[in-house]
């Protein structure tokens, strides 16, 4: 009888201990500590905060005030720091850059309602899922900073379930891009076992849309050839001629 009084004193104890460690700023709203943040690699951006109604939103906000926005959006489950690679070569091109956190990702705060989410795994391993990059222990861990524990993991957990219920609404915004008139330009690599091939709807339906292959990347382009990326959005925004294929280090094939 002592040794399970012992027990369950223990295990309350850590239990307290993780709450004590969570950062609750509304009811089931929790907001990953700063200090997860500290001494990121290749992270050196300081962060802006927007309130919006219970959440607060983080977002970069870098290079030329008066220069024109960039607007980047991350996918799941990355934050920000999936920009990393790119932002240096937007800003000293001249633009200003502006690269939110969704809700629930990043410095971002997190609704952590378990009851509206589910997934296959009890605690979504973030970190191992972007080992495959093969990027250092170092932006592994970054891609972890915002998760201390699986409460914080529940919009991450959600994601990929949302892509089929949201087809609906995107086929709704084909009637925008049918009817384009201005520069488009797509950007698909070769070696995405998840959307490889998808150029092609956009070059069907989108008039004067511009397919530039990046070879040798997988899904995660940013990560992959973020310099290339860039600079082939710079060039694309500025009217340069562009090839018809890159490789992941900015090289053209065949040259």
């Amino acid at each position: 009888m002592k040794r399970e009084v012992m027990t369950s004193l223990a295990f309350a104890a850590l239990a307290f201990g993780a709450l004590a460690q969570a950062e609750q700023v509304g009811p089931g709203v929790l907001r990953t500590q700063d200090a997860r943040f500290e001494n990121l690699e290749d992270w050196p951006y300081a962060p802006n905060y927007r309130q919006v109604g219970d959440i607060r939103l983080h977002y970069v906000d870098t290079g030329p005030p008066d220069g024109e926005i960039l607007l980047l959006i991350h996918g799941e489950p990355t934050w920000s720091y999936l920009f990393r690679q790119m932002i240096p070569t937007f800003t000293a091109a001249g633009y200003r850059v502006v690269a939110p956190d969704l809700v629930g990702f990043g410095r971002s705060d997190k609704f952590t309602d378990e009851d509206a989410y589910s997934y296959h795994v009890e605690d979504l391993p973030i970190g191992r899922i972007m080992s495959f990059l093969g990027g250092s222990e170092g932006v592994q861990a970054a891609y972890e900073a915002p998760f201390p524990d699986q409460r914080y993991k529940a919009a991450a957990q959600i994601m990929p379930y949302l892509v089929p219920s949201q087809l609906r609404e995107n086929e709704a915004a084909w009637s925008v891009f049918e009817n384009w008139s201005k520069p488009f330009l797509v950007a698909f690599t070769d070696s995405d076992v998840i959307t490889r091939g998808g150029e092609q709807v956009f070059l069907d339906r989108v008039p004067g849309a511009k397919n530039v292959q990046i070879r040798g990347a997988g899904h995660f382009v940013q990560e992959d050839a973020g310099p290339a990326l860039a600079k082939l959005m710079v060039d694309f925004m500025e009217g340069r001629d562009l090839p018809a294929a890159i490789n992941a280090d900015g090289s053209i094939p065949g040259d």
